[in-house]
Parts: C-alpha cells; structure tokens; sequence
C-alpha cells in the first residue's frame, strides 16, 4: 500500500501513512496527483523493460529491444455513490488535471461508482465526463457480482452504458462478466 500511495506523491503518502485520505485532502493538490500518476503509468514500461533486459540477460534469454508506452492513461479515481458524494468531484478534478499532463497518450478515466448510483443523474454525469480531452472511459460498478444482481441492477448498468456510449468515446467495462459482455451490443 505505501509504495502504491507512493506513486500518487508525497503530499498522499505523508498523510495516508497517518490517517485515512479525505476528499479535501486531494482537492487542492489535485495537479499534483494526476501529474505524479500519470508519471508512473509513462516510465514504468522502461523501467519494467530494464528489469526483464536484466533477468534475460543473467537466463541468456533475447527479448524485445523496444517498449512502447501504455495504450492509454488512466488518471487517478475514487469510488463514488452519487454526483453529490465528496469523491465525485474529487475524481472528476483528478480527470481533468490529467488532461493537462497526458502529451501524446490517450486518456481514460474511470468512473467507479457504487451500484446505487442514481439512475437520475446519468446524464449530468456523461455531461461531466464528455470532456474532449478524454479518449475513453473506463466503467466500474463496485462490487457487482452480475450473477447474484436483480434485473433491474442490470437493467440499470445497460441503461448507463447507452448513455455513455452517446458521447462517442471508446467504453470499457472493469472487473465485468458475462453481462458485461453482453453490453458490447450497447456499446
């Protein structure tokens, strides 16, 4: 956890290693997060690359000369149950912070909410996340184990999926199932 918490700056680990985070500790140092993220996500294909070209050469094993980057960037997230939950506009700032930081990478952010999201404000929030500066968004419904939902849950996460995918950005499902499979011919 602390080499994890690392990765997001000193400014988070010197508060996480004391107490739990709160959303007014990253509102303002939100530059800061999504700078320091997305900083990780570019090196650590070289870095990962120096570590195998190493391990190769002791096994006397050839590997790929070259690594690319990642195929995308996802900027740092919070689990929110509602636009009004404090992580939603923390998560949201986090996004778009990392707009400023991507270069050349696309960027996806992820929306993790909770089942209970409300089914009311999914427009306000594809309005939120509509932003040009996002190449995809990344969805994660917390805890859905699709196999034990109603219905009506799934019903739901279908109807979200419609949603978003009118904004004509690239759509994928985290930590899904078969359902989530299913959603592909939504979008």
């Amino acid at each position: 956890h602390l080499e994890i918490a690392n990765v997001h700056g000193r400014s988070i680990v010197s508060t996480f290693v004391s107490r739990p985070l709160q959303p007014t500790d990253v509102e303002p140092i939100e530059g800061e997060v999504a700078r320091a993220v997305l900083s990780f996500q570019k090196e650590f294909a070289q870095q990962s690359a120096e570590k195998v070209d190493k391990y190769a050469a002791l096994l006397g094993e050839d590997v790929e000369s070259e690594y690319s980057g990642p195929d995308f960037l996802i900027p740092p997230y919070f689990r929110f149950g509602s636009r009004r939950d404090p992580w939603y506009p923390v998560s949201l700032g986090l996004a778009n912070a990392a707009i400023r930081e991507k270069e050349g990478y696309r960027l996806a952010p992820v929306l993790h909410m909770t089942p209970g999201f409300p089914e009311s404000e999914f427009d306000a929030l594809a309005n939120d996340y509509g932003e040009r500066g996002f190449d995809g968004l990344v969805v994660f419904v917390n805890n859905l184990q699709e196999y034990l939902a109603p219905a009506s849950t799934l019903a739901k996460y279908a109807r979200l999926v419609a949603r978003l995918r009118r904004l004509g950005k690239p759509l994928f499902g985290l930590f899904g199932g078969y359902f989530t499979l299913l959603l592909r011919k939504v979008g």
